[in-house]
């Protein structure tokens, strides 16, 4: 019984140690994590399976699940988890970083991979640098 009380009051005190915010779309700060966030969603949609109809007709690509492909994903998952859980849930917020997932989308297929791979980069620093 001793022990029940003691994992109660850890995942208790675990879960109080998050600091959510009210997001707010005039603070760049919170501007630049929600960037990240969709940076990050679109990377991660790159490393799962994924249909497309294009023209009328159903396209597919499979990305085998490697030790490598596991290890990204989970790099990502986490990544973009660190983001979000900084801050209140919002319907804006969501809709912003989808909206930035859709224009990172565009601007790596215009200016190549090297483009995100520099954003991923820039958005893993900021993800890491407030802990």
């Amino acid at each position: 019984m001793r022990n029940l009380k003691l994992l109660i009051i850890f995942f208790c005190f675990s879960f109080s140690v998050i600091a959510e915010v009210a997001y707010d779309e005039n603070n760049i700060e919170h501007k630049l994590d929600n960037y990240c966030i969709g940076v990050v969603s679109f990377a991660r949609d790159l490393l799962f399976n994924d249909v497309q109809i294009i023209g009328g007709k159903v396209w597919m690509y499979t990305v085998e699940p490697t030790a490598d492909v596991q290890k990204a994903r989970l790099a990502l998952t986490n990544l973009s988890n660190t983001l979000i859980l900084r801050y209140e849930y919002s319907k804006d917020f969501n809709n912003q970083y989808r909206l930035h997932a859709k224009n990172v989308m565009q601007k790596t297929n215009e200016k190549g991979a090297e483009f995100l791979k520099q954003e991923l980069e820039m958005c893993k620093k900021r993800g890491w640098e407030k802990f």
